[in-house]
């Protein structure tokens, strides 16, 4: 799996060329780490990221003294040296025993839902699997890659991740079921709050949509009469297939929370630019 794209990133205030670059870093050490994606050149949602890149950062006890404004214009520099304005970023503070904090700006490859996707759903399959830490974005290889590899021998978009048999989130993302008139989540405390996830329960406060946390089992799931995930990458993305129980990838609540999300961004673009 390719870690990096793009000719140049970012060690601490250095720009480097991408052939200096060496992902044996992320197998050491404590690696926290956000990933945003940019449009037109603009990361979407930064503020937030920045926020949640904070807060995994002082769980792990790790450096945290990262300036906003510093990094933001770096990613900035960045997209332009690398005449990037679409695509996905990803910011690691990593750290070695005893030593400091460094600091890893650079393009990752990225896998964006086709149009076919968001029309009809995709299909994701569940695996009995938790985070140890689930509100701290930790950086896991032996989990990255059996994810990846379950991905790709079962042809799944995403993995839904079941925990002591409640279902919890994506190995990527946020999951979603809706009941009639309600949206259901897993818990807060229970998964990592995606930025997504948080875009979501406002567009439900100001559209008067019931959404509530709550803890439910696969049976439970499959009373549902919808379901979606939410996360950098794909936004919001509907579900049309959980193992081998489909789900209608088109419901009134889902389409309003699409139509809401793709309105939010476009301000966000355009404030930005």
């Amino acid at each position: 799996m390719k870690e990096i794209t793009g000719s140049y990133y970012y060690l601490d205030d250095e720009i480097l060329s991408s052939d200096e670059f060496d992902f044996q870093f992320l197998s050491s050490g404590v690696n926290v780490y956000e990933v945003l994606r940019f449009i037109n050149a603009v990361p979407i949602f930064f503020e937030e990221h920045f926020k949640r890149l904070l807060n995994s950062a002082e769980g792990n006890k790790l450096c945290h003294s990262v300036n906003k404004q510093f990094l933001l214009k770096n990613i900035l520099e960045l997209l332009k040296h690398n005449s990037a304005t679409r695509g996905n970023i990803k910011i690691v503070l990593h750290a070695e025993k005893n030593s400091n904090c460094e600091l890893y700006i650079y393009q990752t490859p990225h896998f964006y839902p086709s149009d076919e996707d968001y029309a009809h759903g995709v299909k994701i399959v569940s695996l009995n699997e938790g985070r140890p830490d689930p509100n701290l974005k930790t950086w896991r290889p032996h989990f990255k890659e059996t994810v990846y590899n379950l991905k790709k021998a079962l042809n799944a978009y995403e993995i839904l991740l079941v925990d002591k048999g409640f279902v919890r989130e994506g190995s990527q993302s946020n999951f979603f079921a809706i009941y009639q008139n309600k949206v259901m989540t897993a818990p807060a405390n229970a998964v990592l709050r995606g930025v997504t996830r948080e875009i979501v329960f406002q567009i439900c406060r100001e559209e008067n949509i019931n959404i509530e946390e709550a803890d439910f089992s696969m049976a439970d799931l499959l009373r549902a009469q919808a379901a979606f995930l939410t996360g950098t990458s794909p936004g919001i993305l509907p579900i049309s297939l959980v193992d081998d129980h489909p789900f209608p990838p088109a419901h009134p609540i889902l389409k309003i929370l699409l139509e809401k999300y793709n309105e939010i961004i476009q301000k966000h673009i355009n404030k930005l630019q």
